[in-house]
């Protein structure tokens, strides 16, 4: 039912993500790929997400789905209109606590 299919597309994606971040790894040298803010989010985002597959099999772990759903956030990296709509979120964010 969608309980595997939102297993398998999980895994076919971090499995795109992973690779991804191998070989940017390969190609830059760890020292100038971990130099790039961004690509240190991939980096944890993509060994999160496999260490939280054992983990989700001992119930509901809604921290680690959380963390999965920062995957959508890797998009905002490549398109350089929505990153910039991003960082301005993140940097207003900060002020959003003082409202109220």
């Amino acid at each position: 039912g969608l309980t595997v299919f939102i297993f398998v597309m999980n895994a076919i994606f971090n499995a795109i993500f992973a690779l991804e971040a191998a070989l940017k790894l390969v190609a830059w040298t760890p020292h100038v790929y971990f130099q790039d803010g961004w690509n240190i989010f991939d980096f944890t985002i993509v060994i999160i997400s496999f260490v939280s597959y054992p983990i989700d099999s001992l119930g509901n772990v809604s921290a680690l789905r959380l963390f999965r759903l920062a995957r959508l956030f890797r998009m905002f990296a490549k398109i350089p209109a929505l990153r910039a709509l991003f960082e301005t979120l993140i940097l207003s964010s900060s002020s959003l606590i003082n409202v109220g």
